[in-house]
């Protein structure tokens, strides 16, 4: 599974993802790649910044569900 975002603007881009407001390690590029699990579930935003500016993504919720 991913998350991607496309920045509009001047580059370069600085990313930082975060799931329920907590920072995620390492995940410092336009697209998160995850594989699907139950603590995976939750609310996920970026903040994309370049050198005039920063500005957090919308909330992207995500949900897990397996099937027996």
């Amino acid at each position: 599974m991913s998350l991607s975002v496309t920045p509009q603007g001047t580059p370069p881009y600085a990313y930082q993802w975060y799931l329920n407001n907590a920072i995620i390690a390492g995940a410092t590029n336009r697209t998160f790649n995850f594989i699907a699990h139950t603590n995976v579930a939750g609310n996920y935003t970026v903040t994309v910044a370049n050198n005039f500016s920063s500005i957090n993504s919308a909330v992207a919720v995500v949900a897990v569900q397996f099937e027996p």
